[in-house]
């Protein structure tokens, strides 16, 4: 039996996976509840983190402090940077950067986190595989490819363009960079699967505002898979 640790980005997402979830303990840690219960015969651990990259780092590293977590799973919220890609959409991570880390004065490429020996946070190999499949079983387009972190929403088209075209990237979030480089530095493998959105569909940051109920149920329940896939 595992722990696992899911990070959402969305409390619709949390909400949806926690009705799944035997309930074991509740535990409210730098103002954010840490869920722990049980699914699919594993322990599983469910945080949503405020938005940010701290945010995002120190809840991750309480999951692996605390709860001694071995897999962590960010079910994440992205807006998409590649045009062959749609709202509603999953990228599923192959590694995860930041596009607003910048030394390059130091004489590195943006993104490159100077004096670390990675900065391009390579997702486990196996969680790839599994996620790829509960989303294939489920008929839902999925796309494994590179996400891309920054402490700021993303508007300005020609600026995305710049990072898409940079960075190779197929969506840009405000969290996933910060979960896979603690993961990174503790060696726990890491998978993020990003339900995608657009701009066009975004009037504020509540998570009912950018995607319908069934779209985060659908999204949810293709995480929920890989759970069940993890032995």
């Amino acid at each position: 039996m595992k722990t696992i640790a899911v990070v959402c980005t969305l409390k619709e997402e949390s909400d949806s996976i926690k009705s799944e979830m035997e309930i074991i303990s509740v535990k409210n840690i730098t103002g954010v509840d840490f869920i722990m219960g049980k699914m699919s015969g594993n322990n599983v651990v469910l945080v949503t983190p405020m938005l940010g990259k701290v945010n995002g780092a120190v809840c991750t590293q309480i999951l692996i402090d605390l709860y001694a977590v071995d897999i962590v799973i960010n079910a994440a919220a992205a807006e998409v940077l590649n045009s062959e890609l749609a709202a509603n959409d999953a990228v599923i991570s192959d590694d995860v950067c930041y596009f607003d880390f910048d030394t390059s004065f130091l004489g590195t490429e943006k993104g490159v986190i100077y004096q670390m020996e990675e900065s391009f946070f390579k997702a486990d190999p196996e969680l790839i595989a599994l996620s790829s499949k509960a989303f294939e079983d489920s008929g839902k387009n999925a796309y494994v490819g590179r996400i891309v972190t920054g402490d700021r929403l993303v508007y300005d088209l020609a600026e995305k363009n710049e990072i898409r075209n940079e960075f190779k990237a197929l969506c840009i979030d405000m969290q996933c960079g910060a979960v896979a480089h603690t993961c990174y530095l503790n060696k726990i493998p890491f998978v993020a699967v990003c339900l995608l959105y657009d701009k066009l569909r975004v009037s504020n940051l509540n998570g009912s505002e950018i995607f319908s109920i069934s779209e985060i149920n659908s999204f949810t329940g293709n995480v929920k898979k890989i759970i069940d896939m993890i032995d």
